[in-house]
């Protein structure tokens, strides 16, 4: 049975915790959730250490994702009095994680299609960190690379310019594609 609940847990669940304290999953999520909750409870009391468990419930009608961790809650001597948990919703985490994956695989097909690729500068370190097509178009080998690598394989029409916007970016912090 529920000792208590967080304003999150409220929130993602649309309980209250006058309505939550003292009832069991059953009550709460039904048969089939409830099942699995004392699965997972079993497991967890038989390891006798904490767990991780991954859901997909259905809340107010909507699919959430939810990451649960149950530890045991012990005595003075060891013994298990129970178990505590703290569950997290990551379903606007998976949501915004999907966006990116898909963001991502259509820069990829541009930057193929344009027969381009990425790099990143380290002003600190002087490291550079180039993708395959950056690499494959400069002629420079896997691992970390340097700026005066890139630059002696610059056009020499282009050194001018280049040492121009990189002084503004760093001077003026201005963000500079080239």
């Amino acid at each position: 049975r529920y000792q208590g609940v967080n304003k999150a847990f409220e929130t993602t669940f649309g309980k209250s915790f006058e309505d939550v304290v003292g009832r069991s999953d059953f009550e709460l999520f039904g048969q089939a959730l409830h099942d699995r909750f004392v699965a997972q409870d079993r497991e967890l009391l038989d390891a006798g250490e904490g767990r991780t468990f991954h859901e997909e419930m259905l809340v107010g009608g909507e699919i959430r994702h939810i990451e649960s961790r149950k530890t045991p809650l012990r005595d003075a001597s060891g013994n298990i009095l129970g178990i505590v948990g703290l569950a997290t919703d990551l379903t606007e985490h998976q949501r915004l994680r999907k966006q990116l994956e898909v963001s991502n695989a259509r820069l990829t097909v541009a930057l193929r299609a344009a027969q381009m690729g990425t790099w990143v500068w380290d002003s600190e370190t002087d490291e550079m960190d180039l993708d395959a097509f950056e690499r494959r178009l400069f002629g420079l080998s896997q691992g970390p690379g340097k700026a005066a690598m890139l630059a002696e394989r610059a056009h020499p029409d282009d050194h001018k310019a280049v040492r121009w916007a990189v002084k503004r970016a760093l001077q003026e912090g201005v963000a500079v594609d080239y």
